[in-house]
């Protein structure tokens, strides 16, 4: 039958050193692995502090962009980027993906829409 035995301390002498070695190996492993949480756990929190204090600043701040003329400026920084895309053509993408491309209408008119004559229509048989 196989011996039962526990290791003790007192043991620790007949152990060979490559055992001991990887003993301490483990233990120095596991030190590390501690440090290394506790450090992460501090980075976090302090994010989590950071982005609660910047939520709160955010909220504080929204209600002094309504009192503002907010609607207006934004108006005068998309006439001024519509000029700007008029004279950089290749802005016009980019002013087109955030502002799109509907322009108001100048006038509406007084009777139906007429059918654009430059329309092409779609053939279902290929002509060979």
């Amino acid at each position: 039958m196989a011996d039962d035995s526990t290791f003790t301390g007192s043991d620790l002498d007949n152990t060979p050193a490559h055992y001991r070695q990887l003993r301490s190996l483990v233990h120095a492993i596991a030190i590390s692995v501690i440090i290394l949480t506790g450090t992460v756990f501090i980075f976090i929190y302090r994010e989590v502090v950071l982005i609660r204090r910047q939520t709160s600043e955010l909220v504080g701040a929204s209600p002094g962009y309504d009192r503002t003329n907010t609607l207006r400026l934004i108006e005068g920084l998309r006439v001024k980027l519509g000029n700007y895309s008029k004279d950089h053509p290749d802005f016009v993408p980019i002013y087109t993906r955030y502002f799109g491309t509907n322009a108001p209408p100048v006038a509406t008119p007084n009777g139906p829409t007429p059918i654009p004559t430059n329309a092409t229509t779609t053939n279902s048989k290929a002509k060979k």
